[in-house]
């Protein structure tokens, strides 16, 4: 009986040793099985991270290159707009930054790994960039030359060259996002593996590992919900990117028509001022003085101002110089040169009158405009009597430069006979006429504005009243057209590669013989 009893103890003790035997192999399996799971959800989450973060680092440095392309393309844009030295030198070295940006940006693209395929674009893109960059170098030498663009056509080449580049950076995106979905797919399906390998584990080792597969299952949820919300955040990234890409694409497109738009207006304008300048044969109508004009603007619209007006009795000659030049001050120069011709009609041996009516009319339409511009502004008035020339002179200008048929130099200042124009309402007090002035045969005169005296070469050396006048005195007996073509010409060698920053308007009369 003893003996029974012992040996229903040994195999009580047997069948508890076989089950802590049986319960720990199964928490030895379950604790193997869960810690191969847990490696393989471990790692797969390392992969997603990487693809995620690595994805958005290569988003970003795309952004980066497309961003600095648009914008440089739109400070081109600003480059053939403007005539500022020195936004021009700020829109060049922002324009030169903008080249920096996209060469760091596709230096760091290339370190994140790219696929075959797109290291293809990146070459295909060097090319296109560097024929667009030869171009864009030349007209940025053209915009240092002459302090603005003009070739609009090397422009759109250049443009072009940069839309195909902006698509192909485009097409990269789009391959990005379908390689790091390819990827997110893969990680996703060994994490499906993964799970369903603890499952199947844990359903055989229920029993002694609920707890266990409990943990597992809920580390796995976690997991996937993770992947999800990678996912998400990822589609919403590539979402935001395609809205800022059609946006900006947007934006270069109104830019573009605005500008089309403003060179049509300024077309208009200047098409205007060369109307009302007088022909030629104007000009040679008067058979008592020879008589040549010229006027270069500084911008596509200029605010000199010359005109000649012929009566039986007199001829009338006027000169102005706007504040500024663009499209204002064209305006301003439109509207005093209507209301000059239209009070000499009305009032003509009365030059002071019509300087006052004159100023009168430009000040309340410039106070209307809520404009700061004004205009000095002088009116000659010539008579032939007996083979003598009388001139009057009236107004507030630069002053009348007169050689003698024998070259002497005679200089007529006129800071007392006026005021400048559109700057107060009443000039009555401040408006004097000089009838002093005679011409004789061969005798020259001659009419400018500050751009002529105020052209200045690399050194900052102005052209100067004193060089004016010895050119003229050098060629004092040749007529009218040799004389203010000898000027032009010294005033175009003394700027020499400069750009022009103000208008040039020069007026040569000549009493005939």
């Amino acid at each position: 009986m003893n003996a029974k009893v012992s040996t229903k103890g040994t195999n009580v003790k047997q069948q508890v040793t076989i089950m802590l035997s049986g319960f720990f192999l199964v928490i030895a399996i379950v604790g193997i099985a869960s810690k191969i799971g847990i490696d393989s959800l471990s790692e797969n989450n390392l992969r997603l991270e990487e693809i995620v973060v690595t994805n958005n680092q290569k988003f970003k440095q795309l952004t980066i290159m497309s961003d600095a392309i648009r914008d440089r393309m739109l400070i081109v844009y600003n480059m053939s707009h403007t005539s500022d030295s020195f936004d021009l030198d700020d829109l060049i070295s922002s324009s030169r930054e903008k080249v920096r940006d996209f060469i760091q940006a596709r230096e760091q693209l290339t370190k994140l790994g790219l696929t075959p395929y797109q290291l293809q674009q990146l070459d295909e893109q060097r090319l296109l960039l560097s024929k667009a960059q030869i171009i864009l170098n030349s007209i940025i030498n053209q915009a240092l030359n002459k302090g603005q663009i003009t070739d609009l056509g090397r422009i759109n080449e250049a443009r072009a060259a940069n839309n195909t580049v902006l698509e192909s950076l485009l097409q990269m995106k789009n391959s990005q996002n379908r390689y790091a979905t390819e990827q997110l797919g893969i990680a996703k399906a060994l994490a499906k593996k993964s799970s369903m390998q603890i499952i199947w584990l844990a359903l055989a080792a229920f029993v002694a590992s609920a707890a266990v597969i409990g943990f597992i299952t809920r580390h796995m949820i976690s997991q996937n919900v993770a992947l999800n919300l990678a996912l998400q955040q990822l589609h919403d990234s590539n979402e935001q990117l395609e809205h800022r890409v059609e946006e900006r694409t947007n934006q270069l497109m109104h830019a573009q028509t605005e500008n089309m738009r403003m060179t049509a207006e300024l077309d208009v304008g200047k098409k205007l001022q060369e109307i009302i300048l007088p022909s030629g044969s104007e000009l040679a109508q008067n058979s008592h003085l020879d008589i040549a004009a010229y006027m270069e603007p500084a911008d596509e619209i200029g605010g000199d101002y010359y005109d000649i007006l012929q009566t039986p009795s007199s001829t009338h000659i006027s000169i102005g110089d706007v504040t500024g030049h663009g499209l204002e001050s064209g305006i301003v120069m439109l509207m005093t040169q209507a209301t000059v011709r239209t009070q000499l009609d009305t009032v003509q041996n009365d030059l002071k009158q019509v300087l006052i009516n004159v100023n009168r009319t430009v000040y309340e339409n410039v106070q209307r405009m809520e404009s700061d511009k004004h205009l000095t502004l002088a009116l000659l008035s010539y008579h032939y009597d007996n083979g003598l020339g009388k001139v009057q002179l009236c107004g507030q200008h630069e002053s009348v430069i007169i050689v003698r048929a024998n070259g002497e130099v005679e200089e007529k200042n006129t800071d007392e006979l006026g005021f400048p124009i559109g700057l107060i309402d009443a000039i009555e007090d401040y408006t004097q006429v000089d009838e002093t002035i005679q011409l004789h045969a061969g005798d020259t005169l001659v009419l400018y504005t500050d751009g002529i005296t105020e052209a200045a070469d690399r050194e900052h050396t102005l052209f100067g009243t004193e060089k004016l006048k010895a050119i003229i005195q050098q060629h004092h007996l040749q007529d009218s057209e040799r004389i203010k073509s000898e000027i032009i010409n010294a005033v175009k060698n003394h700027i020499g590669e400069q750009k022009l920053f103000d208008d040039l308007t020069l007026v040569v009369i000549k009493q005939r013989d």
